[in-house]
This record gives structure tokens, C-alpha cells and sequence, in this order.
């Protein structure tokens, strides 16, 4: 990993599909082309500083789990970036807890922002990967924070794709069967039962 880089994983919903170490693997990669992307964009002046840090939420976690219990990891790219954690934080959880992204929040719906929850930036949600990221402008983080969750969700679906190929079966499980939690719905008692 490059000097000023930080990945912290939190959470893997996908042990068996996608080991952690591969998961791992998947987040570096992402932080390595954010912070790529970073220094170009500063080199050039488009941004300020390459400085940023990037809240992934699970994608996997239904909206019972609590927001607190859904965090999935976290990208620090650049000197500071820690301090920025909170924010990016802040987005993302709002916008999960909500069910809008941020700026809709916002923009439009500030009477949902409680007092002490952040109050300034764009959040990003890409195909279920809800993500905040902080340390630059509102668009410039939702950039960022969009394009992690689009390289994540690319980088676990194909390790999935890869497992499906070796393990032919109907169900995510490693005999291939439905999880309990299935199985004890399908032989749940019924109110009625007809049988014709």
C-alpha cells in the first residue's frame, strides 16, 4: 500500500464467496486508483489537495440492522484524511437512515437533519453501496465516493462470479442449500392451509 493510505475493513457479508483476504485485496485496489486519481486531479489544479476519506456501507444489510452495524469499511488517502472520517461518516448514515442521498437531505429536506448530525456534502449510492466521502467540494467527494462504490461492487461481483463457476450451487451456502432462515419460513405454521 502506498505512504498515506489506509483501508480499515469492518465487516465481510461475503466470508465464503469472497474470502476477506480477496476482499481486502478488492479495497486496496480501490484506494489505490482513488489515490491515483487524486494526485492527477491536484497535479493538474482541478482539486485542491489529494486529500480524502471514503465511508462504505454494506450493501448486503437490511434496513432492520442498525446504520451503526452496517459500516463495511473505510478509505483514508492522504495526510488529514482521518480527520475527515467523521464526515464522510455522516453522509453516508444519513443517507442510509433516511433513505435519500445527502444532498437531498439537504438541499430540499433540512428539517430532517437533526442538530448535531453534519450538515454540508453530497452522499452517493450506486447500486445498493451507499458511500460519503469527505476532504474535498460536495461534487468532487460524491465523485469519489461513487466511483469507490462502482469499483467495489465490480471488484466483489466478479470474485462471486468466479466462486459461482467453482460452486454450482442454487444458494450462496456452502452446501449449496437455503440458509436457516428459509428453511424455518418455509415450514413456518400458516394461518390457513388449503389443500385442494
Amino acid at each position: 500500500m502506498a505512504p498515506g493510505i489506509v483501508v480499515r475493513l469492518f465487516a465481510n457479508p461475503w466470508p465464503e464467496s469472497v474470502p476477506t483476504e480477496r476482499l481486502t485485496q478488492i479495497l486496496e485496489t480501490v484506494a489505490r486508483h482513488r489515490a491515483e486519481d487524486l494526485e492527477e486531479r491536484a497535479a493538474s489544479g482541478e482539486y485542491a489537495h489529494a486529500m480524502i476519506s471514503i465511508a462504505i456501507l454494506d450493501p448486503t444489510a437490511p434496513l432492520t440492522r442498525p446504520t451503526d452495524e452496517a459500516l463495511l469499511a473505510v478509505i483514508e488517502i492522504g495526510e488529514g484524511a482521518a480527520n475527515a472520517t467523521p464526515n464522510a461518516l455522516g453522509k453516508a448514515c444519513a443517507h442510509r437512515d433516511h433513505g435519500v442521498d445527502f444532498g437531498t437531505l439537504l438541499m430540499a429536506q433540512r428539517h430532517r437533519i437533526a442538530d448535531g448530525e453534519f450538515r454540508r456534502g453530497l452522499s452517493s449510492d450506486v447500486n445498493g453501496t451507499i458511500t460519503g466521502a469527505s476532504g474535498l467540494t460536495g461534487i468532487q467527494d460524491q465523485f469519489q465516493a461513487g466511483v469507490a462504490a462502482a469499483e467495489l461492487n465490480y471488484g466483489v461481483g466478479a470474485a462471486r462470479i468466479e466462486w459461482e463457476e467453482t460452486n454450482s450451487f442454487r444458494w450462496s451456502t456452502s452446501d449449496g442449500q437455503p440458509s436457516e432462515r428459509y428453511r424455518a419460513l418455509a415450514h413456518r405454521d400458516a394461518l390457513v392451509t388449503v389443500e385442494l
